[in-house]
């Protein structure tokens, strides 16, 4: 003030002049900055929800190490949200107890690392909104009717809260699943699973997936009730007319939404699914290994890679879990890696090993076959559990290397030709095997496995190693469909076995087929239905088989062509449909039944069909090598608790080689998976001794050229030969 008072008064005039037009020059800079930096701010969102519009802090450039090193891979304001567990004992990695804590980070508050909500409680499957404001998670309740019952019963309720932590607010009954935000009017929409039908299993699967506005919360929509659903990991395309999804577990695909109704189209087997958040309409499920997932994409022609998780820092050994697409289409995030206590064998590495896990983000490299970064988040000796990310500017990101919002083509299945009467069709594993109801649903026909049976390389089923059934809304159409039908017509195909058959069962006798009123045996190679048998020559593999019945007429064809008329009554009792049942040397697929009566014709042409389909099968072969070998180095042996939802494991084993009998083998040791969990009961002979000596009958374990039916298969492996190639024990397990 002495200096301006000094200066003659056109000088002062002047610099105060100056003076104003700098400061409001300076006031404009700072409101274009703020509005710059503010990266949430964009007026076509939808406001945030009423009880949580808190006002949002000025975001600043991270100064936080952390959070410098979160956007230097992200590249833009990022906040994450997860679900940490305190308890002592032992890691609660699927989030069912009340001793959790909802931890987060945002890069712009300078806070680090924090706790958002401190009260001890279940904050399952924490969500970020589309808008990045608010937070929706899952109170889970679990409790059990009585004291030593392992039925357990499920309450549960979605919460919302803030990055303030403000008390949650409750929205509706159900388990949060992901939300979306629909590009036309901006609306954010929760879609969640309801209705979790009680259950002694660890996992669960609910009989709807739903979906509510977060501003509507009491709208609720039904968005697909034609089979139970399981949470583990449904996420949509930014279109909203494709999610990934399980119709349940272990079926994975992507759930097409139309205006015409909605249909699932299967992808592989495995868990935790998940969906880019672009229009790719790409999509992956976790591998049994827990160590990579397989991706997915649809059109315009269905197609599968791998992703590897073991090339991430940290995650060279042991296992991941909640992986999970961000809302940018390039970023994930999972926890881990899970590595299995040295002190405790047993059980599973998920469920022991959570609290070696860690929050992780990962960045995608352009194609979607690898990695181009990722940043460990957490530090800590505690079960750190699934994690939401959530990057501004991400819901704009695509996959440049994919189509986007490319329409599925839909072409006609090469067979069944005539699928108009259809009642149950099973093609071969992972197929579409789906039936068109009159009401315009798909019927999801699935076999599961009983006892040790197994699947085949040919993705058929190995009746020499158990039994086959159809899954229960299958059962009951084939019930419904063949107590009223007058004519029905069976087709079937069989095979030569894939996998090392004992000498014990090479006869061709046992149970085949047996549907609703209906049971087709082989004895020494001669069908007979219901006890009557029909008379051929003993069949020879590989064939097509068909029955056609009119009324009580019954004829059976063999490789298109009529081989014998019989009149045969009905079984008066609605029997179970299974496939299989005793040691039977064969392989079957194609299994089709139709509610009308078939022409020679037409099941000439469908045998032609699947003569082609398998002398192709016949031209591609596994290497098989037969050795012996000295075991050195055990995996721990799984507990059906420990695998949970899986109801089967195998475990890697290493041996010394110590004489190749057939094939050829030249390394000196090998790294084998065997079968030693199946429908949850222990396999005979497992664990075995360090020391001892083994006969092996092998194949590589190549999920994409020899042994596809083994993907999604829970594989535990905690030896120290990771250089090893993986082979597999094809001999057939016992209980």
């Amino acid at each position: 003030m002495r200096l301006l008072s000094s200066l003659s008064r056109p000088c002062r005039t002047l610099v105060l002049a100056c003076s104003v037009f700098l400061f409001l020059c300076l006031g404009s800079a700072c409101r274009k900055e703020k509005e710059t930096v503010n990266e949430t701010h964009n007026p076509n969102q939808t406001p945030p929800l009423a009880s949580h519009s808190t006002p949002q802090p000025v975001l600043t450039p991270p100064s936080e190490a952390l959070s410098q090193k979160v956007e230097a891979l992200t590249g833009a304001h990022t906040r994450v949200v997860w679900s940490q567990h305190l308890g002592s004992g032992t890691p609660d990695t699927f989030s069912n107890g009340a001793s959790h804590q909802l931890h987060g980070l945002d890069t712009r508050d300078g806070a680090g690392l924090r706790v958002l909500i401190a009260k001890k409680g279940n904050y399952s499957r924490p969500l970020i909104t589309p808008d990045g404001t608010s937070i929706l998670f899952t109170r889970k309740k679990v409790t059990r009717p009585k004291e030593g019952d392992a039925t357990k019963i499920f309450e549960m309720t979605i919460c919302i809260t803030d990055w303030q932590g403000s008390p949650p607010r409750e929205l509706a009954g159900g388990y949060a699943l992901d939300i979306w935000r629909d590009p036309a009017n901006g609306k954010q929409w929760a879609y969640a699973a309801q209705d979790v039908p009680p259950t002694y299993r660890t996992s669960w699967a609910a009989n709807r997936l739903i979906r509510f506005p977060l501003d509507e919360p009491s709208q609720i929509e039904t968005v697909w009730d034609q089979t139970q659903v399981s949470p583990d990991n449904t996420q949509l395309s930014a279109d909203g007319t494709r999610a990934s999804g399980q119709t349940p577990w272990p079926h994975g695909g992507q759930y097409l939404f139309g205006t015409t109704g909605n249909q699932f189209a299967p992808t592989i087997t495995g868990c935790w699914s998940s969906m880019a958040p672009d229009n790719s309409y790409l999509s992956w499920m976790l591998d049994g290994s827990h160590s990579k997932v397989t991706l997915s994409t649809l059109a315009p022609k269905k197609k599968s890679w791998p992703l590897k998780f073991s090339t991430l820092p940290g995650l060279e050994k042991g296992e991941i879990y909640h992986p999970r697409w961000t809302n940018h289409a390039q970023f994930i995030t999972l926890t881990g890696p899970y590595i299995a206590e040295q002190n405790d064998e047993s059980g599973s590495i998920i469920s022991k090993g959570g609290r070696t896990a860690e929050v992780i983000i990962a960045k995608l490299n352009p194609t979607a076959t690898g990695f181009a970064g990722s940043v460990t988040l957490t530090q800590n000796d505690t079960t750190d559990t699934y994690p939401d990310v959530w990057i501004a500017g991400g819901e704009t990101a695509v996959l440049s290397e994919f189509p986007q919002g490319l329409a599925l083509e839909q072409s006609q299945a090469a067979w069944p030709s005539q699928p108009g009467h259809l009642v149950f069709l099973w093609d071969a594993l992972g197929q579409a095997n789906q039936v068109r109801q009159p009401n315009g649903k798909n019927l999801e026909c699935h076999v599961e496995p009983q006892g040790t049976a197994l699947f085949g390389p040919h993705l058929d089923m190995q009746l020499s190693s158990g039994s086959f059934s159809p899954n229960a809304l299958a059962q009951t159409q084939l019930t419904r469909a063949l107590e009223e039908a007058a004519t029905w017509t069976l087709q079937a195909t069989l095979d030569t076995p894939s996998l090392a058959v004992p000498a014990s069962t090479t006869a061709m006798t046992g149970p085949l087929i047996h549907l609703p009123h209906w049971q087709l045996d082989l004895t020494a190679g001669i069908l007979s239905l219901n006890g009557t048998a029909f008379t051929h020559p003993p069949l020879t593999l590989p064939c097509s088989l068909a029955l056609r019945a009119q009324g009580n007429e019954i004829t059976v064809f063999i490789n298109g062509q009529t081989i014998a008329t019989q009149t045969i009554a009905k079984l008066p009792d609605a029997l179970t449909a299974q496939f299989g049942g005793k040691p039977l040397p064969a392989a079957l697929r194609g299994i089709a039944v139709h509610t009308a009566a078939f022409s020679q014709a037409d099941l000439q042409a469908s045998a032609e069909h699947w003569q082609t389909v398998l002398s192709r099968n016949a031209e591609s072969k596994p290497p098989r090598v037969r050795l012996r070998a000295k075991l050195t180095e055990i995996t721990g042996s799984p507990t059906a608790e420990g695998i949970d939802p899986y109801t089967r494991a195998m475990v890697a084993y290493v041996y010394d080689v110590e004489q190749v009998i057939e094939g050829a083998y030249s390394e000196k040791q090998i790294l084998v998976c065997h079968w030693a969990l199946m429908d949850r009961q222990p396999c005979a002979g497992f664990p075995r001794k360090v020391g001892e000596s083994f006969e092996l009958v092998v194949e590589p374990l190549d999920l994409e050229q020899h042994h596809p039916e083994l993907e999604g298969q829970r594989v535990l492996d905690d030896t120290t030969a990771f250089e090893l190639e993986k082979w597999y024990d094809v001999s057939l397990p016992q209980l």
